[in-house]
């Protein structure tokens, strides 16, 4: 089961904390964490320092730990365009003993204890106190230059009409092998192969523009459109075009050697809600380097088709851990794809 995500239409009228979900505003941290390096958050095609774009509060099922992604970007138009503009951060905090139950609420990346489908490694609703900011941290040392909102979630409802290829071979094997799991991508480049077969045959479908996989998906969305953020934990990624085969070398957490899987995307439509704080044009102490035009595409900032991030199966986390860096994709509008993860950048043929 999938998780959509869409940005609320207003502005948030109270601070987000470190268990919401929202884009825009500054990070909200877990207590007592420090913020990431400056030299973490530099962009490695400029040097400039990246903005905060986004955060995911995503804890996992049958997991002590809190649980939240940080999105950064390089809004240059020609870092956009190389690609290696992007970072995405994991930070965890663990649960106190014995917290209260509480309800989920509408920004949370949670399911129902009772969906059958759920499986043990997809998000669930947590039972914990809201965590306070801490006191010692400036937060906005870590801000951006968008306007914040919160991020609503509903639930996928399917109507794709789709062949169906099991990708969830052996789910519950995938903390305990060290290796990609190849089969995997080999059935999502299957996947696309078939849906790329559909569309060719569709007399309808537009001679020229995305991939049979994001066609398909988004053929398949309702009255609101494509949504802003997907989150399928272990679930299928939708690439525009077959998956990158150089992909596979990039699915071992070095940190643990667990398997990485498919967990978060923003697609490009995450630009028509982004919106510029008009505070930003008078902060001259803001905590980012934001170009001037026409280096900055103030319409549509992020030049992307979708960004993907892939995560460690087993969110390896110890007392020394304060920012893990994931595995990130970038498709952009040039029809090319990068990756990212901790050490190096691809660029994938």
């Amino acid at each position: 089961m999938s998780l959509l995500g869409f940005i609320s239409k207003s502005r948030c009228q109270a601070a987000p904390t470190s268990q919401d979900s929202f884009v825009g505003g500054s990070l909200a941290p877990f207590t007592g964490v420090l913020p990431p390096s400056d030299e973490s958050l530099l962009c490695r095609n400029c040097r400039h320092r990246m903005c905060f774009l986004a955060q995911i509060y995503c804890p996992l099922s049958n997991s002590s730990y809190h649980r939240t992604l940080y999105f950064f970007v390089c809004l240059r138009n020609e870092c956009q365009k190389a690609g290696g503009g992007w970072l995405v951060l994991r930070s965890q905090a663990q649960f106190p003993a014995a917290p209260p139950a509480r309800s989920c609420s509408p920004t949370e990346w949670a399911l129902d204890d009772d969906d059958d489908d759920a499986g043990d490694e997809l998000p669930d609703v947590l039972s914990s106190p809201q965590l306070k900011k801490p006191e010692d941290l400036n937060l906005s040392d870590i801000a951006g230059p968008f306007s914040c909102s919160f991020i609503d979630v509903f639930e996928e409802q399917h109507t794709s009409s789709s062949p169906a290829i099991d990708l969830h071979e052996n789910p519950g094997d995938l903390r305990d092998s060290p290796v990609p799991d190849h089969s995997t991508l080999t059935a999502w480049i299957q996947l696309d192969k078939i849906e790329q077969a559909f569309v060719d045959e569709d007399d309808n479908a537009p001679k020229a523009g995305f991939s049979g996989g994001l066609q398909n998906h988004l053929n398949s969305r309702g009255e609101y459109g494509c949504e802003d953020f997907r989150y399928c934990w272990a679930g299928r990624p939708i690439f525009d075009g077959p998956p990158p085969p150089e992909l596979a070398q990039h699915l071992v957490c070095p940190r643990c050697h667990s398997r990485r899987v498919f967990e978060i995307q923003i697609f490009a439509t995450v630009n028509n809600s982004l919106i510029f704080d008009p505070v930003i044009g008078t902060n001259k102490m803001r905590p980012y380097d934001l170009p001037d035009e026409p280096e900055l595409n103030k319409q549509w900032p992020l030049n992307i088709t979708t960004v993907l991030v892939f995560s460690c199966s087993a969110a390896c986390w110890d007392d020394s851990c304060s920012w893990v860096e994931e595995c990130v994709v970038i498709q952009t509008d040039e029809n090319r794809t990068f990756i990212r993860d901790g050490s190096s950048i691809t660029v994938c043929s």
